[in-house]
């Protein structure tokens, strides 16, 4: 399934797990996110496992540990349902690359301000 994609597999399979999310179906989320083969998955594709996990009672702390040395790849956040599950990374971990998601969406959808609070929260901790 995932091979004989001729698009981005990760965003295609993005777009289809919030289909599901919206219907309730978050452990067919789980199964699709995770059917995703390894050396494809992106930061989003690891974040937004992780998230469902946690919404179904499992612990989805290791798949954010893995999003943070997966590549950014094709990571662009622009669904309004990522914008709950980077502010969730972010409670959890304080990630700085979730931050930099979370303020390009932010600002993709003209909310510059809370765009530019999480850049300057990404650029005062590396000045630290």
């Amino acid at each position: 399934f995932y091979g004989i994609m001729e698009s981005d597999p990760v965003q295609t399979c993005l777009d289809i797990a919030f289909d599901f999310s919206a219907m309730g179906r978050y452990e067919d989320v789980i199964k699709l996110i995770s059917g995703i083969p390894n050396q494809k998955k992106n930061k989003m594709a690891y974040y937004t496992l992780g998230y469902y996990k946690y919404l179904c009672g499992m612990d989805g702390s290791e798949d954010y540990k893995k999003a943070e040395t997966a590549m950014l790849g094709f990571s662009y956040p622009l669904r309004f349902e990522e914008i709950a599950i980077l502010t969730d990374v972010i409670e959890k971990t304080d990630s700085q690359c979730a931050k930099m998601l979370l303020g390009c969406l932010y600002y993709n959808k003209l909310h510059y301000e809370k765009a530019a609070e999480l850049m300057e929260q990404i650029r005062r901790r590396r000045s630290e």
